[in-house]
C-alpha cells in the first residue's frame, strides 16, 4: 500500500485513501471493505470521512449504516484508477532507472558459477551493469562483502555470520578430458588424482580454488595454461595432452567431440558452491534467489 502524499489545490491527498475507495467500489458495502482490508468498521468509516473532506465535495450518499456512491463519488473511482496506475508506473521507471545507475559487483572464488549464472543474473537486471572478481581466497571475498565491496558472492564455505544468508547454487565435479587411445582409457569409470600425477595437462589460466586443488594433489604434473578459452580449445584439439572440464559445461562435447570424459573420484575433485549476501538485501535481490536452483 502506498504511503505517498499527492499535493492538490486544495491540501493534501494521502493516496492510501484513494486505494481504500476502490476497495469499497469493488465490495459494495462497509462490513465487506473491512473485512477485506482487516480494518474495522468505524476505522472504515472514518477514513471515508476524511476522504470527503480532503477533496472537500460529497462522494457519498449516507444512509443509516450504509454508504453508497454517488455521481462524484463514481468519477472519483475512475480518477483514481487512472492515478494510482500512473503512480505504479512512475515506480516501476524510477526502479529501472535506480537499475540503470547501479553496478551490481560479484565475486567468484571459481569459475563455474560465473558460468552458470552470468546470463541468468544479467536477464533480471537488463539496465545494470555486471561486474564480476575473481578471487581464490574466500575469506577475503566474505570481507569484501562486509565491507560492502560485494553486492553477493560464490563461494564453497558456508558463511558463520547470521549477517548473512544463504543457498545451495551449484556442485561441480572435475573430469579430465583425453583422446580415446591414451593410457587413462582404462580408468574411463573413474580416475583419482594419485593415478593422474606426474602427467602434463592443458587448462584456462583462470580457475580460481581449482588451482590449489590440483596443486595439492598431482604435486608431480605441470599445467600449460592459457588466457583465452578459444586459444586452449584449438590448443587442446592439436594436441594429445589431456585437459580439464567439468559437469557445468554443456559445450565440453561440442568443443572436444573426439575425446572422452572421464569423472575424477576423489573428494576434492567435487565442490559444492553457495551464492551469499547480506540479509538486508535479500529482497532486492529476491526474484533471482528464487530462479536460483542447484546445478549438478
Amino acid at each position: 500500500m502506498y504511503c505517498a502524499i499527492l499535493k492538490m489545490n486544495r491540501g493534501s491527498m494521502d493516496l492510501h485513501l484513494l486505494e481504500i475507495l476502490l476497495a469499497f467500489k469493488k465490495y459494495g458495502t462497509l462490513s465487506s471493505t473491512a473485512e477485506a482490508l482487516h480494518i474495522s468498521q468505524p476505522t472504515l468509516t472514518r477514513n471515508m470521512q476524511t476522504l470527503e473532506e480532503e477533496v472537500d465535495v460529497p462522494v457519498f450518499i449516507h444512509g443509516k449504516n450504509t454508504l453508497k456512491l454517488n455521481e462524484t463519488g463514481e468519477f472519483l473511482v475512475k480518477e483514481s484508477e487512472k492515478l494510482l496506475h500512473s503512480y505504479e508506473v512512475m515506480l516501476q521507471q524510477l526502479h529501472l532507472l535506480d537499475d540503470s545507475l547501479r553496478v551490481i559487483h560479484i565475486g567468484c572464488s571459481a569459475p563455474g558459477p560465473k558460468s552458470v549464472y552470468e546470463t541468468v543474473i544479467q536477464s533480471h537486471y537488463p539496465t545494470s551493469k555486471i561486474d564480476w572478481t575473481s578471487n581464490e581466497n574466500e575469506t577475503e571475498l566474505l570481507e569484501g562483502l562486509q565491507k560492502h565491496t560485494f553486492d553477493f558472492i560464490f563461494i564453497q564455505k558456508q558463511p558463520l555470520s547470521k549477517e548473512f544468508y544463504s543457498k545451495s547454487c551449484l556442485k561441480e565435479q572435475l573430469f579430465t578430458c583425453v583422446e580415446k587411445d591414451h593410457p587413462f582409457i582404462k580408468y574411463k569409470d573413474g580416475i583419482t588424482f594419485e593415478q593422474m600425477d606426474g602427467y602434463t595437462y592443458l587448462q584456462i589460466e583462470d580457475v580460481g580454488i581449482w588451482k590449489d586443488i590440483k596443486a595439492k594433489n598431482i604435486p608431480h604434473s605441470k599445467i600449460i595454461t592459457q588466457k583465452d578459452r578459444e586459444d586452449l580449445t584449438t590448443l587442446v584439439n592439436s594436441s594429445s595432452l589431456p585437459c580439464f572440464v567439468s559437469n557445468i559445461s554443456n559445450e565440453n562435447y561440442r568443443k572436444y567431440p573426439n575425446r572422452i570424459r572421464i569423472p575424477i573420484i576423489d573428494p576434492d575433485a567435487t565442490r559444492e558452491f553457495q551464492i551469499v549476501l547480506p540479509k538486508k538485501s535479500t529482497s532486492r535481490f529476491s526474484k533471482l534467489l528464487t530462479d536460483i536452483k542447484l546445478v549438478k
